[in-house]
This record gives structure tokens, C-alpha cells and sequence, in this order.
């Protein structure tokens, strides 16, 4: 099987990926199938933040026509209310539908590897089950991109989480090499663009695409020069250290299709309002943005204390370990990699890995 790229109806996903499967002559070698799809947090179906569950959908029909019914969709989503993200995606929906397996990754047995300098525990479900990755076409604040090879990262539990923002790049890139997909998809139906994997990014729409194959590599390489990315530009695919030649077969279609993507920066700013993170930000602080501004619209005394701080005051939050630079205004560091920083400059600090939200909005 080889790599492609498939133009798809966003009125027909469903049908169209049943079609791209047939097309590049896709079949397991199991007749049991594990589906993971990139369902970061709590995000309607079509949001540019996850993975499409139509496209899931059509991965579904297809397996069933070739008579394949043990098949599980599993996600470890940086959101702890696991119920609400997959109701809310409907994926929940989906699985009833379909009469297949919805499996939280946090609550599923798991082995024992070696993995660089100490143990890495991996859902047991990955040697007993056929393996298809389903990402989304994204921007990343810490990875530069979100596509297959990062995706991976929903399948550590929450302690190998926080420990890969250690060594943040070269862990991805050793998760690719201990373990890989039968078959690595991204949904680019849509895109996001920008500060990613979240609400601080921006969606790209009516892309209608499908890019697929049998390495997640060629893959997420091909996928990034479709949004007009440079592949040295992403740590953990150059630590992979593969030969991009064998990718450039396929530019034609990558220039017919390209649309440039806004990088991610270091910083989101408001009005006079910036959130800061680097790269040992974890997903388990940088999801707090995003609470924060929902509960916004939900707590009035909050709402006007974040409208007070745009327009007249500053707000400057900070998580992971910043860089030493001027800053004025309020300044509140979040999380225990901000720590040591918070002390040195005598700034508020929000404990915790990660923080609760009450004492962030307390701090605030």
C-alpha cells in the first residue's frame, strides 16, 4: 500500500473514506480492530480541534463489509470528563450506531516497555488488535504539528504524559519507533491553524481531504508540506531521521492542494491580556485556557474581571519554564514547571500538575 492523498464530499465523508479504503486496497491482518482517533477535549463533531467521527464512521462501514465486528474506539483525552468530550464529539453516538467498542484509555490494562530512561506503560489492546491512527490536520504550540506520530501521545497514561514533556520531541519520536499503525489517517476535512491543538488555534475550512498510508512518517511529512510547513521545522519528524526523498513523489499533488498554515507563536494575546507557554507546557495546563474562557461566560464576577483586565489593567499568565524577559502587569504563573520561575521574580503561583481551575480563577 502506498501513501495518499484523496479529495472527499463533506456532504458524503462517510461513503468517500469507504471508497478511499477500497481504493488503496486496505485489509487487516487481524479481525479485530482498535480505532484511535484524535479527540483532544470536550469539542462539537465538526470542530477542526478533533477528528471527525464521520470519517471514523466510514472506517466502520468499511470494516464491516469485510466482515471484520470486533472493533474498539479508544481515546485518552486530555479533558478528565470523558463522558462529556465523547458525548459531545459524538463519538458516543457513533459507537451505539455503529454497535462498536468506546474504551477510555486511562482505565485499560496495559504492559510494561522499555523506553529510554525508564519504563513506559501502553494499552495491552495494541497487541491483540489491528491498528489504525485517525488524526486531524493541526498546528501544535510545543510540536509545531499534530498528526499521526503525535497522536500517539493519547496513549500514555497521565503520569507518561507529563513525564514526556521532559524530553518532549524525542519521546514522539521513540513512541513512532516502538510503535506504529497498520494503517495512519488524517482527517483534513478541516483544518486548524495557528496556536493549536485547541481554541487558541484557527479553523481552516473546506479542505476535504483525506491523506493516508501504511507509515504515519510519510504520513505526517506529506501532511506537512501541505500546509506549507517545512519539515525541519518539526523536532520530532527530524529526529525520526528519514529520508524525505521518498516523499517528494508525491508534490505535485501536495503544491495541487497546499494552503498554507499559520505557525503557532509562544504567546496568545487579547487585547491586553497573554497567555505564555514553551515547550514543557503540558496539554494538562495548556487545557486551562480554554476552561477559563468558558467559564467566563458562565461566572459574571469572572467575565468582568477578564473584560477589566483587556481593556484596562494587564494580565499575563505563564505556564512551563518561560524565558527571562520583561513584563508588566499582573503576572500569574500556573502549574509546578513554573514554579522555580515564580519564586526567583517573587510572582503569584498557582501549584499543581495540573492546577485546579478553581485556583486559577481564584488567582485571577
Amino acid at each position: 500500500m502506498t501513501m495518499r492523498i484523496i479529495k472527499i464530499n463533506k456532504t458524503s465523508i462517510e461513503s468517500d473514506v469507504k471508497k478511499c479504503l477500497k481504493e488503496i486496497g486496505y485489509i487487516p491482518k487481524k479481525n479485530k480492530v482498535f480505532i484511535k482517533p484524535n479527540i483532544v477535549s470536550i469539542f462539537k463533531p465538526e470542530s477542526p480541534c478533533i477528528t471527525n467521527p464521520k470519517v471514523v464512521a466510514g472506517i466502520i462501514d468499511y470494516l464491516h463489509d469485510l466482515g471484520i465486528n470486533d472493533i474498539i474506539i479508544g481515546e485518552g483525552s486530555v479533558s478528565p470528563e470523558f463522558n462529556k468530550v465523547v458525548d459531545t464529539s459524538g463519538y458516543s453516538k457513533l459507537c451505539k450506531e455503529k454497535n462498536v467498542g468506546l474504551l477510555n484509555l486511562y482505565k485499560t490494562p496495559r504492559r510494561k516497555y522499555n523506553f529510554l530512561n525508564g519504563p513506559l506503560f501502553l494499552p495491552k489492546i495494541l497487541d491483540e488488535y489491528e491498528y489504525i491512527n485517525v488524526a486531524k490536520l493541526k498546528t501544535h504550540i510545543q510540536t509545531t504539528v499534530s498528526l499521526c506520530i503525535k497522536n500517539q501521545k493519547g496513549l500514555l497514561n497521565i503520569k507518561d504524559r507529563k513525564l514526556f514533556h521532559k524530553t518532549l520531541h524525542k519521546s514522539i519520536a521513540e513512541l513512532y519507533k516502538m510503535i506504529q499503525p497498520d494503517l495512519s489517517i488524517i482527517d483534513a476535512s478541516n483544518g486548524l491553524e495557528g496556536n493549536g491543538p485547541g481554541v487558541m488555534g484557527k479553523e481552516i475550512k473546506n479542505l476535504n481531504l483525506l491523506i493516508l498510508g501504511d507509515d504515519s512518517w510519510e504520513v505526517d511529512a506529506v501532511a506537512t508540506w501541505l500546509m506549507g510547513i517545512k519539515l525541519s521545522t518539526v523536532k520530532h519528524l527530524t529526529l525520526i531521521n528519514k529520508n524525505s526523498n521518498k516523499i517528494r513523489k508525491y508534490l505535485r499533488e501536495i503544491k495541487r492542494y497546499q494552503k498554507r498554515f499559520k505557525l503557532p507563536s509562544a504567546t496568545y494575546k487579547f487585547l491586553k491580556i497573554t497567555y505564555e507557554w514553551s515547550e514543557n507546557t503540558c496539554s494538562g495546563c495548556s487545557s486551562k485556557m480554554s476552561l477559563i474562557k468558558q467559564e467566563a461566560f458562565r461566572n459574571p464576577v469572572l467575565f468582568l474581571k477578564l473584560v477589566y483586565h483587556s481593556l484596562f489593567g494587564r494580565l499575563c499568565i505563564i505556564t512551563g519554564k518561560p524565558e527571562n524577559k520583561e513584563r508588566k502587569g499582573k503576572i500569574i504563573c500556573i502549574g509546578n514547571c513554573s514554579k522555580e520561575f515564580a519564586l526567583k521574580h517573587g510572582l503569584n503561583f498557582v501549584q499543581g500538575c495540573p492546577p485546579k481551575l478553581k485556583d486559577i480563577l481564584k488567582a485571577i
